[in-house]
């Protein structure tokens, strides 16, 4: 794992996989304190995101986490702390699929501003002229069957390793101008004690199911399935 260089500037406590300027840290706090909102692309989940370019950082974006289900109705952005906060499991999880090879965007920094209560941001660099997997595959279904052999490489490294991320679907792999996708969202994800078998069907269920819901092409699911009960 990557050392991480870690610091507190006012009420904020961030962690960097570089060390950061003072100029950097107050620009990514007026990024954090921007006014964000939820997402409204298909299977965009919870969280929101900023963009923006930072000296010496280059183009970032910052993911702000949001709460979902009904409690989200009273408590929208923070969390208890019971342990590592979610930013930070995100970030060295982001690092840890890294080193193993599975293309994600790559983690810049991680803050959290409260003790037992408190808020939280991921950094990462950002894809440019991206779109999701999901919104690909209903505008040119045949370019997005054409990304399930990379896909299924990489979900076959985090089987092998043991990493459940649990909630990969469509929505979370990002396809940039180029054609190469990147594996994102790692909020909550772990290591896992089932077989690789088990693993794996984990995997496919939730693919499966993203499909199924939002009525994206079957063959998503069933090509992914056919590669990866091969490998």
């Amino acid at each position: 794992m990557l050392s991480t260089h870690t610091t507190t500037y006012q009420d904020y406590r961030i962690g960097a996989s570089r060390h950061l300027d003072i100029g950097q840290i107050e620009r990514l706090i007026q990024l954090f304190e921007q006014p964000t909102r939820a997402p409204g692309s298909i299977l965009g989940g919870r969280t929101s995101i900023t963009a923006d370019t930072i000296d010496g950082i280059g183009s970032v974006a910052v993911k702000s986490y949001r709460r979902g289900g009904l409690v989200s109705y009273f408590i929208k952005r923070k969390y208890l702390r019971l342990g590592k906060t979610r930013c930070q499991v995100e970030f060295e999880m982001l690092n840890r699929a890294s080193a193993i090879g599975v293309d994600v965007p790559r983690p810049v920094a991680y803050a959290y501003t409260g003790c037992l209560v408190y808020r939280c941001w991921l950094v990462t660099n950002e894809i440019k002229a991206h779109r999701t997997l999901a919104e690909l595959s209903l505008k040119d279904p045949q370019r997005a069957l054409n990304l399930i052999e990379p896909i299924a490489a990489q979900i076959t490294r985090l089987i092998r390793h043991k990493i459940r991320h649990v909630d990969l679907h469509p929505g979370n792999v990002l396809v940039d101008s180029g054609g190469k996708t990147y594996v994102i969202d790692f909020d909550r994800a772990g290591t896992s004690g089932l077989s690789q078998h088990s693993l794996r069907s984990r995997y496919l269920a939730r693919w499966k199911r993203a499909v199924l819901k939002h009525q994206l092409p079957d063959a998503l699911w069933e090509k992914l399935e056919a590669r990866l009960l091969t490998r």
